[in-house]
């Protein structure tokens, strides 16, 4: 079955912006590719693909850099100590 240029388009513009927002990096050509698979292919939607983001390693190892760079440091909590 012929996948539509246009849902192709979507599902990559969907990829790329969920890297860019969570990672905070473009994704790999590997990660595009399986990711604009699945997401064709029905394996995955969106929102998996989000969830699958942001319980990888690579999210855990960058969460301060997140929380820096999306929360405004007087937002916050304080620290314990």
């Amino acid at each position: 079955m012929k996948i539509p240029e246009s849902a192709r388009a979507a599902a990559e513009a969907h990829v790329s912006l969920a890297y860019q927002v969570l990672l905070r990096r473009v994704p790999d050509p590997h990660g595009m590719e399986s990711s604009v698979k699945t997401l064709l292919n029905g394996e995955s939607d969106p929102a998996k693909l989000m969830e699958r983001l942001l319980r990888s390693d690579e999210f855990a190892t960058n969460l301060p850099g997140f929380i820096a760079h999306y929360v405004k440091a007087d937002k916050l909590p304080p620290a314990s100590a």
